[in-house]
């Protein structure tokens, strides 16, 4: 006769299965944590900030703009002198500030819509 077992032992074994299902996680998510510290330099401390998974999104941005440019541009870039890499990021800086400034003026204009 094959005897079922009692509650306790079912929970126990709930309870062992859930451990090792969270031990799993903590593994993978050292490896994760190991891969982006090798490729990005990016440290635990920092994932662990309230800004840290924005700055990681922030990198894989940057990261996928500058293949973008590098497929349609090459490495044309790495060949110019200091000073047209000045003017063009005085040039992007001003762009930055146009398109902010445009950006703050429709949300006034809309809020001030909605106020009326």
């Amino acid at each position: 006769m094959t005897r079922e077992p009692d509650s306790a032992q079912v929970e126990l074994d709930k309870l062992h299965e859930e451990l090792d299902h969270q031990r799993r996680l903590v593994r993978m998510y050292r490896t994760i944590a190991h891969q982006l510290e090798e490729r990005y330099g990016i440290r635990q401390r920092t994932l662990n900030t309230p800004w840290g998974r924005v700055f990681l999104e922030f990198v894989h941005d940057l990261e996928r703009r500058l293949l973008s440019g590098h497929e349609e541009y090459g490495d044309v870039s790495w060949n110019r002198s200091d000073a047209e890499l000045e003017a063009e990021v005085d040039e992007e800086l001003l762009d930055v500030v146009g398109w902010s400034f445009l950006r703050w003026g429709k949300k006034r204009l809309h809020d001030a819509k909605e106020d009326d």
